[in-house]
């Protein structure tokens, strides 16, 4: 698995095809209270979006009310990207009356669910306990805790109280960013793709049915190079992808899916189907081949059908059964 890390203006310029290769999600601070905006923000979401990694975003609190806090989520929304996969609130520090701040943040939560956002809650270690935290409903919590001799290097000093991402150093390194960074692991039963909406693609395809290899179907998830070598060199570029395109996957190397006549990051597919009509009645058989034994059953001219696969020997896989793509044409 790549790195989740989290980004704000402290990281400067960032390489984002270095980052990309090793970055599996990103959570990019958007605003520190209503009043300042985070400046290098759109920048980061611009080219996360543009290299294919998901983020989320995190606004820093600084509300001094329930009321406050409503207006600090109200833009915290306006500002952060509409391609974000989730939302988050940072409650560090005490800026509204105690006895207020579970009240208050549970209304910058609420302000995001309204607006129908995955909404998750960033508190630190001791401010959890203190105040009182866990009252806090929230989609997904997050927790920072270090060890004593911050290194970067992931260690056993977990969070000592049930969270989903669990931010372990603030020392870390990754490609494309010059200083250190916060990196996090997930810490719960929420899988990296409840977080980033995607699938990874399969990369045990093909796979071998007797002789016969089966090449599931890809869609590109956002403008991406082509490289005519397993490899992320820029010497090995071959022309731009674009989001949507579909391709057979003919395997994976080095990161990258085969996908016929160059190499895709896998980072930028998910897998998907195609839909094929048939173009007269037709049988479906229960291995990929013809013969009158494996037939299954006949579907009617005209109809259409999810293809989830095609064969090396010429045959659409339809759930799970195989249709001779001689009697049936994509759409």
């Amino acid at each position: 698995m790549g790195k989740i890390v989290d980004l704000s203006k402290w990281q400067g310029t960032i390489d984002f095809p270095r980052f990309a290769t090793e970055a599996d999600l990103a959570i990019v601070r958007v605003q520190y209270g209503s009043s300042t905006e985070d400046i290098k923000h759109k920048e980061y979401e611009a080219g996360l979006k543009t290299y294919g990694v998901p983020f989320g975003s995190y606004a820093y609190a600084r509300f001094v009310s329930v009321s406050d806090a409503k207006v600090e989520a109200q833009d915290f929304l306006a500002r952060a990207d509409s391609m974000s996969k989730f939302y988050v609130v940072d409650v560090e520090e005490l800026t509204c009356p105690a006895d207020q701040v579970v009240a208050a943040t549970q209304a910058f939560i609420d302000v995001l669910r309204s607006a129908g956002k995955k909404a998750g809650l960033y508190t630190g270690h001791s401010f959890y306990k203190t105040y009182g935290m866990s009252k806090v409903d929230a989609d997904f919590l997050w927790i920072p805790r270090y060890q004593t001799n911050d290194d970067g290097s992931l260690h056993t000093t977990k969070p000592d109280m049930p969270c989903d991402l669990w931010q372990y150093t603030q020392a870390g390194k990754i490609a494309g960013v010059s200083g250190s960074v916060d990196l996090n692991v997930l810490n719960g039963e929420k899988s990296l793709a409840w977080f980033t909406g995607v699938e990874p693609a399969n990369l045990d395809y093909p796979i071998t049915v007797g002789d016969v290899k089966v090449y599931p179907y890809i869609q590109i998830t956002g403008d991406v190079w082509m490289h005519s070598t397993p490899d992320f060199d820029e010497s090995s570029r071959v022309r731009v992808l674009k989001a949507g395109e579909i391709y057979k996957n003919y395997g994976e190397n080095n990161g990258l899916i085969a996908i016929g006549g160059g190499y895709v990051s896998e980072k930028y597919v998910v897998n998907t189907n195609q839909v094929a009509k048939t173009t007269s009645d037709v049988w479906t058989h229960s291995s990929p081949d013809t013969d009158t034994s494996t037939r299954v059953k006949v579907l009617s001219a005209g109809t259409s059908w999810k293809v989830y696969a095609e064969t090396s020997n010429n045959m659409f896989k339809v759930g799970a059964e195989y249709v001779s793509k001689s009697y049936m044409t994509i759409v």
